[in-house]
C-alpha cells in the first residue's frame, strides 16, 4: 500500500529546528516515532534528554558521542540550522506537531493493516490477534512504570539507607520544627497538601513552607494562582524584614521601615545563592504549565529545583479536559494525580511538592479535621503522601492559636495536633506553643 503518503519532512523539519533553536519545551507534546526521518529521531532524542536548545556545534558533539556514522546526520542538522523559522511561534508549532500526529497515526495504522494482511493470509490466528490490539492501542500515550528485581536493587536501597545515616532531615523542612522532627520534612518524589476553611490562612502557611527552606538553601518555585506577583513578594518582605504587612498593603511606610526593608533584601542578596523563583499562573492554569515552567526555571538558572509550592490546587484544571467544570470531584482528584506524577516524575529524578486544598462546608468551624472533610472528594487525600490541616476553633481563637492537624503522614499512626502561634501581621506561622498539659509530641 506504501506509507509515503503519510509523510511530510518539511513539518518534521520545522518541528525539530523550532526545538532545537527556539524553545526545546515543545517537544513535550511529541513523541520519536512522529518524525520519520532518522537524524530527526536523534535529534529529538539529543533535546528532549538534554531539555535545552543548543547551537550547531553543540548538537554536533553530542550526536559524535553517541554515533560513529557522522554521514548520517552531518547533512540534516546544516538543513536545521538553516530553516528559517523567525515567523514561527508557539502557536503555529502546535499545529504542525498536531499534523505530524496525525501523519504518524495514520502510517503506524498502515504499516500494522498491512501486517494484519499478510497474517490473515498466511492463516498466522494467534499473531492476528496480536496486531489487531496493537492496532486498537495507537496513539494512546502509555503510564510510565517502574520496574527492578528485589536483589539486584539491593545497592540502589543501601545508598538511601547511608544517606538517611548522615543526615536524619532527608527530606525538606517547613519550618514547623514538631512537624519536621517527627516527618523527617517532606521528601523528593511526595505530594504534600495543605487543607482548611477559607480565609484560615492555607496561603500564608504555603508561602511559609516554602520561604523556610529557601532561607536554609534550597532552590523553591512558588506557583500562585490567585495574587499577582506583587503581592506575593510583600507578603516575603513583610516576614523576612519583620515589618507588619499592612504597611506594604497601605503604603504606611516611615523612613525607617524604608531603611529596614532595603537592608534586609541588600543581606539576603550577598548570602543566598540559590533562589526563589515567583511563578503567578492564571486561574484553570493546568499541572502541565506548572511543570514547563520549572523546566524554563532550571534552565534559566542552570540548577535543579528542590521544591514546588502550587497555591492551590482546586483552581486548577487537569491537562486534558474532562467532562463538564474543573470543579466536577473526578476532575479535581486527576488533578491530584497529575501533580503527584509530577512530584514522582520530573525530569526522571521527582521532586517535592506542596499544595492547598479546600474543606467541604461541613468542615467550617469543627474542631477536627478528617479525610472526608476534604472537598472534592477523598481520593484527593489518598494521592498524597503528607494531608495536613489547619483548624481555629473558639477556644483557640480566645488563645490566639492554630492547630496543625495531620491527617496523613506516609504510613505512621494518628500524631497529636501541633499548636501554632500565627502572626500574621508578619505573614509567619510556624511560632509554635504547646497547650498546658498537652502531651509532648517528642514522645509520640
Amino acid at each position: 500500500m506504501g506509507s509515503e503518503r503519510y509523510r511530510d519532512t518539511s513539518t518534521e523539519l520545522r518541528v525539530i529546528a523550532f526545538a532545537l533553536r527556539k524553545d526545546h519545551r515543545v517537544l513535550d507534546d511529541v513523541e520519536r516515532d512522529y518524525f520519520s526521518i532518522r537524524a530527526y529521531s536523534l535529534f529529538f532524542d539529543i533535546c528532549s534528554s538534554l531539555k535545552s536548545t543548543m547551537p550547531q556545534n553543540m548538537l554536533r558533539d553530542k550526536l559524535g558521542e553517541r554515533f560513529k556514522e557522522p554521514d548520517l546526520y552531518l547533512p540534516f542538522i546544516l538543513k536545521c540550522f538553516q530553516c528559517k523559522i523567525d515567523k514561527i511561534t508557539e502557536k503555529n508549532v502546535k499545529v504542525l506537531i498536531e499534523k505530524l500526529k496525525r501523519l504518524r497515526y495514520f502510517r503506524l495504522s498502515l504499516e500494522k493493516v498491512e501486517e494484519l494482511i499478510n497474517q490473515i493470509g498466511d492463516g498466522q490466528e494467534e499473531e492476528v490477534r496480536k496486531t489487531a490490539r496493537q492496532i486498537a492501542t495507537i496513539g494512546i500515550k502509555q503510564k510510565r512504570v517502574y520496574t527492578g528485581e528485589l536483589l539486584k536493587d539491593f545497592e540502589e536501597r543501601k545508598e538511601i539507607i547511608k544517606a538517611r545515616m548522615e543526615k536524619p532531615m532527608v527530606g525538606i523542612p517547613t519550618g514547623v520544627e514538631r512537624f519536621d522532627r517527627i516527618s523527617g520534612g517532606i521528601v523528593k518524589g511526595e505530594l504534600g497538601i495543605v487543607i482548611g476553611e477559607t480565609n484560615i490562612g492555607k496561603s500564608i502557611a504555603l508561602e511559609n513552607f516554602a520561604l523556610y527552606p529557601w532561607e536554609r538553601g534550597y532552590n523553591v518555585m512558588y506557583v500562585n494562582l490567585e495574587m499577582p506577583k506583587s503581592q506575593v513578594e510583600f507578603r516575603a518582605d513583610s516576614r523576612l524584614a519583620k515589618l507588619k504587612y499592612k504597611k506594604f498593603r497601605l503604603g504606611d511606610f516611615t523612613e525607617k521601615d524604608l531603611i529596614k526593608w532595603e537592608k534586609t533584601i541588600k543581606e539576603y542578596r550577598k548570602k543566598r545563592k540559590n533562589f526563589f523563583e515567583i511563578v503567578c499562573l492564571p486561574r484553570s492554569c493546568s499541572p502541565l504549565d506548572v511543570e514547563r515552567e520549572a523546566e524554563r526555571i532550571q534552565d534559566q538558572y542552570g540548577k535543579k529545583i528542590d521544591l514546588i509550592v502550587v497555591d492551590y490546587l482546586n483552581i486548577m484544571r487537569p491537562n486534558r479536559e474532562g467532562k463538564g467544570s474543573s470543579k466536577l470531584w473526578e476532575n479535581q482528584v486527576d488533578i491530584a494525580w497529575e501533580l503527584k506524577e509530577i512530584a514522582t516524575d520530573f525530569q526522571e529524578e521527582g521532586i517535592a511538592i506542596w499544595t492547598g486544598n479546600q474543606v467541604t462546608d461541613e468542615a467550617e468551624g469543627t474542631s477536627e479535621l478528617k479525610k472526608k472533610h476534604i472537598k472534592y472528594g477523598r481520593g484527593i487525600g489518598e494521592v498524597a503522601q503528607i494531608v495536613l490541616g489547619l483548624v481555629q476553633d473558639q477556644d483557640d481563637l480566645l488563645e490566639n492559636v492554630m492547630q496543625l492537624q495531620t491527617l496523613k503522614l506516609r504510613d505512621l499512626h494518628k500524631i497529636n495536633p501541633i499548636i501554632l502561634r500565627p502572626n500574621f501581621d508578619f505573614m509567619m506561622l510556624n511560632q509554635e506553643e504547646v497547650r498546658p498539659g498537652m502531651r509532648s509530641l517528642a514522645n509520640i
